[in-house]
């Protein structure tokens, strides 16, 4: 059986403000959770807690991912051609003598 305190822990403060408000008892929105639920039976504090149980979704933990630097890729630059000097190989001329 699960005590009082743990019921208050799960339960929201605006749902016990809802249950209160339906008895038709004045409350006041800045009370406590605990002073709202004085206000309430053990039993309408089980229904409310059974419904809230039932909503609660388990929290899953996320996985870390973990984030890959990329390296800035840029272009090659292209290459100088280099010029290409033809060598001409002088020519003897002969002369006529």
């Amino acid at each position: 059986m699960v005590s009082k305190i743990e019921m208050l822990k799960v339960i929201t403060k605006s749902k016990l403000v809802a249950a209160v408000k339906k008895k038709r008892k004045k409350v006041s929105v800045s009370w406590n959770k605990e002073k709202l639920a004085e206000q309430l039976s053990f039993d309408e504090l089980r229904k409310i807690y059974a419904s809230e149980k039932a909503n609660v979704k388990p929290t899953k933990k996320k996985k870390v991912v973990k984030k890959v630097a990329k390296k800035k890729v840029t272009g090659k630059k292209p290459t100088k051609k280099k010029k290409v000097v033809k060598k001409v190989a002088k020519k003897k001329v002969k002369r006529r003598k």
